[in-house]
């Protein structure tokens, strides 16, 4: 016990040098820390971001192809071809057509594939 009293009265410097060593990496290590939280954090934002854009374009997608569905309906029906011929009876088909409002057309043009499925 004696000897080791005396090695680090010798070397007291050596200790002290130690200590600041370990205290410079253990704050490095705290930087470290909190910058890879901060990264973490906002990759996990990003993340949700880039789900809710999916579930938006999912969404959209399927809007895109119920209506291209109805469409397809509309256009191959032969129903259709009667009322092209038929001009008394295509007037009624081409008001529903008229609306520039995007929602209001696919609504018109459900209605309109309903009414051809029916003939």
């Amino acid at each position: 016990m004696t000897e080791l009293l005396e090695f680090l009265g010798t070397y007291w410097w050596i200790l002290i040098v130690l200590i600041v060593f370990v205290y410079s990496a253990f704050e490095e290590w705290l930087e470290f820390k909190t910058e890879q939280r901060k990264i973490g954090a906002s990759a996990e934002e990003t993340e949700e971001k880039i789900d809710a854009l999916r579930s938006e374009c999912k969404a959209e997608r399927e809007r895109l192809n119920r209506r291209i569905q109805h469409l397809e309906t509309i256009v191959t029906s032969e129903a259709w071809d009667r009322a092209h011929s038929d001009r008394a009876s295509q007037e009624p088909l081409l008001d529903d057509m008229d609306s520039k409002d995007r929602s209001s057309q696919e609504e018109k043009a459900e209605r309109l594939a309903q009414r051809l499925r029916n003939r």
